[in-house]
């Protein structure tokens, strides 16, 4: 069991370098006809490893290692990653102490359980119209508020909504 105040820290770390966002994949069929899978993922990016090796210790997950060899001044990052039902453990043990993710953390959690849903009572039938705009709907909504989080930046600084709009 977690003291609230770890999980508030994970929470502010997920508000400034993290981020909730679904991936769409395009798969293709045998028979050459293709479909879209649907995947929420939570993830954190640092420089050093130490928050993402405690999201890992905490959460599970995983971790990767990137560099940018042509940026001289990188030593690359690393990015802690949870997806699917993992995720779901993440966003709802931090929604109560996101403060600016939380709208993206409550749409991750309805479309994961929207989706395992969707799983269950198919029995190998083809998703209905309705089953697919919901996915769509929500695919969109989450892209909207992450676009909407990174117009914010202006000339290299983060300013807040509030901020932005007097422009």
């Amino acid at each position: 069991f977690m003291k609230t105040t770890d999980l508030a820290y994970l929470a502010g770390a997920v508000d400034c370098d993290g981020s909730i966002h679904v991936n769409r994949q395009r798969r293709i069929r045998p028979d050459g006809s293709f479909t879209f899978g649907y995947n929420v993922r939570v993830t954190l990016v640092q420089a050093s490893p130490e928050i993402p090796e405690l999201f890992k210790a905490t959460f599970g997950g995983g971790i990767s290692f990137y560099s940018a060899p042509s940026r001289k001044q990188s030593h690359g990052w690393f990015q802690w990653y949870a997806s699917a039902s993992n995720a779901l453990i993440v966003l709802k043990m931090l929604k109560p102490f996101l403060r600016i993710k939380k709208r993206q953390a409550e749409i991750g959690i309805h479309f994961i359980e929207v989706l395992a849903e969707q799983h269950t009572n198919r029995n190998g039938r083809p998703l209905t119209e309705d089953e697919i705009l919901i996915r769509q709907r929500l695919t969109q909504e989450m892209r909207d508020l992450n676009v909407r989080r990174s117009n914010y930046m202006f000339k290299g600084r983060l300013e807040t909504p509030s901020v932005a709009k007097g422009r």
